[in-house]
């Protein structure tokens, strides 16, 4: 019984996860994935079993109208899709994953540069500009 408590509790991590990227600006078939991998794990709600069944070339139109019921009938709290929060969660999720070591320093910084860009930031702060602070984090690695 514990191991099926553990299955289902890295499922919904799994989806969270998934559902922070998504917000941030991911394609909708993380969620879809994610959404049937939890159902595998015994994660359920009857608004995760639609979006667990979405094709493939639908994906990221059903996302955007399922993913957010889905979320709120399992109670995960995620940002509202491409607000500036779910960017910044976005940005937290990876530098945890860089902390972790299961990514580079020239990924984490990849990927919070499009977070930037994508929350509309400054331009003259984005990557090709001639800031400094862009130069010296792409020569991180």
């Amino acid at each position: 019984m514990i191991e099926g408590m553990s299955q289902r509790s890295d499922a919904l991590e799994d989806l969270r996860e998934a559902a922070i990227e998504w917000a941030a600006g991911g394609r909708g078939q993380l969620i879809v994935d994610a959404a049937a991998s939890a159902l595998a794990a015994d994660v359920d709600s009857p608004t995760l079993r639609m979006l667990a069944g979405t094709p493939h070339v639908s994906a990221d139109e059903e996302a955007s109208e399922l993913a957010p019921q889905a979320f709120r009938e399992l109670g995960l709290e995620i940002s509202e899709q491409l607000s500036p929060e779910a960017h910044i969660e976005a940005a937290r999720q990876q530098a945890r994953r860089f902390l972790a070591g299961q990514m580079s320093a020239r990924e984490l910084t990849g990927y919070l540069a499009g977070f930037y860009m994508a929350a509309g930031y400054p331009t003259d702060l984005r990557p090709g500009s001639g800031s400094t602070t862009t130069t010296t984090c792409s020569e991180m690695e």
